[in-house]
């Protein structure tokens, strides 16, 4: 976990994200990351992210009260994963009458990767042999949003671009050598904890989409689950 000192009259945003086996909960303000916590044990969400959201603010000396807004990563990801997030930072807004603002997971990624040349190519694992996907350009470290999220075979999207490409995410991590068969040179790869979700970045997502003034409304925030869940597919079976 890493904290700094906060700035106590600044705006403070709490971020969680569940979207993935990962779980991550982060308080940040204009300045940057005030405290962060991630869990990478694959455990059940709500058996830990409400104390790991306690923990935090006690860690970093803020009350529930001093928080001004929420950010939470509302997919595409895990169905329950996603329903766990989601659920505990809108009861947190509701409770104190604070905004709340969902985020992608998939720019989540995108903002990870920084700015490489070419393209940056985002996975999550999907299963079911699919992956979630979205593909950014990047012009002048800009980053541009070039493909819909969407859920395809992998195969497919390694082969959709053209020139470099940082493949980025779990589904990147999964399938990398299918990538670098069908991509060849053009591919690479993120390392580390970049290709893992973290909660500051969906903070600064957050954070970005409050001052461009894209409304909170927690009453239409719901998961973005892109394609129809297992129970789902076995029903149309």
């Amino acid at each position: 976990m890493a904290v700094r000192q906060k700035n106590a009259n600044n705006f403070k945003i709490l971020a969680v994200d569940t979207a993935t086996q990962a779980c991550s909960a982060a308080l940040a303000d204009r300045d940057g990351t005030i405290a962060e916590l991630n869990f990478f044990r694959g455990r059940t969400h709500s058996q830990h992210l409400a104390v790991m959201v306690e923990a935090l603010l006690d860690m970093a000396e803020t009350p529930i009260g001093a928080v001004n807004a929420f950010a939470v990563d509302s997919g595409p990801g895990t169905f329950t994963g996603l329903r766990i997030g989601l659920a505990l930072v809108k009861g947190l807004a509701e409770a104190i009458g604070k905004p709340v603002v969902g985020v992608s997971s998939l720019e989540v990624l995108a903002v990870q990767a920084g700015f490489p040349p070419g393209q940056i190519c985002c996975m999550l694992d999907a299963r079911r042999g699919e992956v979630y996907t979205a593909r950014y350009a990047v012009r002048d470290r800009q980053r541009e949003l070039i493909s819909a999220q969407e859920a395809v075979a992998p195969h497919r999207v390694a082969r959709a671009g053209s020139g470099p490409c940082l493949f980025i995410g779990s589904g990147a991590l999964a399938y990398r050598d299918l990538i670098l068969e069908t991509a060849g040179p053009d591919a690479w790869f993120a390392v580390g904890e970049a290709n893992q979700l973290r909660a500051s970045t969906v903070a600064l997502l957050g954070l970005q989409q409050l001052q461009s003034g894209a409304p909170a409304d927690d009453g239409a925030l719901v998961p973005n689950y892109i394609r129809r869940s297992d129970a789902e597919y076995n029903k149309l079976r």
